[in-house]
């Protein structure tokens, strides 16, 4: 937040959302985040769980990453630029 500090945050462990949402309304952009994606997966051992991070503007999602830290694979995609 201090290097983007006019960006909001969404996340599940938000300590507010309704304050997030608010800000959300506000700003321009807004990083959505799930730091462990699978958290049920997670606390029974299975190894089926990832961190999801995603950036929007004005709405539109521009950027999105998935990382898998068991096969430690990371996923990408960028608006405008898929494979056709």
């Amino acid at each position: 937040m201090k290097a983007f500090p006019d960006h909001c945050l969404l996340g599940e462990e938000a300590e507010d959302a309704s304050e997030g949402a608010s800000k959300a309304s506000r700003t321009e952009y807004r990083w959505i985040v799930d730091p462990l994606d699978g958290t049920t997966n997670y606390v029974h051992g299975v190894p089926f769980y990832c961190v999801s991070l995603a950036l929007e503007r004005n709405g539109e999602l521009l950027v999105g990453a998935v990382y898998d830290p068991i096969q430690d694979e990371c996923f990408t995609a960028a608006l405008g630029q898929g494979r056709g």
